[in-house]
């Protein structure tokens, strides 16, 4: 028990002199939610049709579509959802959605499935970053802890239930998860953000965003640091090798030279250190595993009229 205090003591004080050598107070944090309020009193005046026409959706038909005019059952996990959860990964996140199973091997390995059909290397379930596939290109199946994204830049999560391979293709037989980052344009400014729960887990983002003329863009970065089952268990009687520490990057920009032209590009890069799993020996060989995962893309979005659009990514 005294082992985990320290532990904790410890990331508290780096987490304080981190802040510190950056420069930012507390109250960056409070101006940030100044508008959360008034977000939830604008909602709590709209009609019930009005309710039902608030979600759009683009998953299900790689076009956007309201809510309810939609004929699959679609789940959308909203920022709002995920700031207030207090989780901090996608999987914890997902758990909650109906009709989503999610099954944790060990403190950093996750199956994600629907409707039972999950499994470690499940390729029927395919997962989008800003509808670009985003599964493991050797196993398939989501890798959500190997990406270089933070939950605090996601504007929402839809997800669907149900076939989509007419849409997205063959590994997406039994459904769609879709992950959709924030625009920049939301999210300008300092924003700075740390958590440390009672297993001795940390996790720190940064992200500033700023706009000049037709550009606009944010940077974030990160650093997360998770125990070993041993440390983070008071008590225990048992051996363990599951950590993880992992640095992140990743930068979103966008630049819009004509009202009907927005062109999108960004880059991310994540570094992981963890420590091997039992896969079903009983023993650890206190390997160190390392993954180095690296994202680019462009996008150029172009609207020809009213009912016809086009993009090239």
């Amino acid at each position: 028990m005294c082992k985990k205090k320290k532990s904790l003591m410890q990331k508290f004080t780096l987490i304080l002199v981190t802040l510190s050598l950056f420069g930012i107070g507390t109250e960056i944090c409070a101006q940030q939610q100044i508008s959360e309020p008034a977000k939830g009193s604008e909602l709590l005046e709209l009609s019930f049709e009005e309710l039902m026409e608030v979600s759009v959706v683009v998953s299900a038909s790689r076009q956007a579509q309201k809510h309810s005019d939609l004929s699959v059952p679609v789940s959308v996990i909203t920022a709002d959802d995920i700031h207030y959860s207090g989780q901090t990964t996608i999987p914890d996140i997902l758990q909650f959605t109906p009709g989503i199973d999610i099954l944790q091997y060990d403190r950093n390995t996750y199956a994600t499935g629907v409707r039972g059909l999950h499994g470690r290397y499940s390729n029927r379930i395919l997962s989008l970053l800003d509808g670009r596939v985003a599964d493991s290109p050797i196993w398939g199946g989501p890798e959500f802890y190997r990406l270089p994204l933070f939950l605090e830049d996601i504007e929402r999560i839809e997800v669907v239930r149900g076939p989509g391979g007419a849409v997205w293709g063959a590994n997406a037989f039994t459904g769609i998860i879709n992950i959709i980052t924030k625009d920049p344009n939301d999210c300008l400014g300092w924003f700075v953000s740390t958590t440390l729960d009672t297993f001795g887990d940390s996790y720190t983002h940064m992200r500033w965003g700023q706009k000049k003329d037709k550009w606009r863009w944010r940077s974030s970065f990160g650093y997360e640091d998770r125990e070993t089952s041993e440390d983070s268990i008071s008590n225990d009687h048992f051996r363990s090798h599951d950590f993880s520490r992992r640095w992140r990057y990743d930068i979103k920009a966008i630049y819009e030279p004509l009202k009907t032209t927005k062109w999108t590009m960004g880059a991310g890069y994540s570094h992981i250190e963890a420590g091997n799993f039992d896969s079903g020996g009983g023993s650890y060989s206190r390997e160190l595993r390392r993954f180095e995962t690296g994202r680019a893309y462009t996008k150029v979005d172009k609207v020809f009229s009213e009912t016809s659009t086009g993009h090239l990514q």
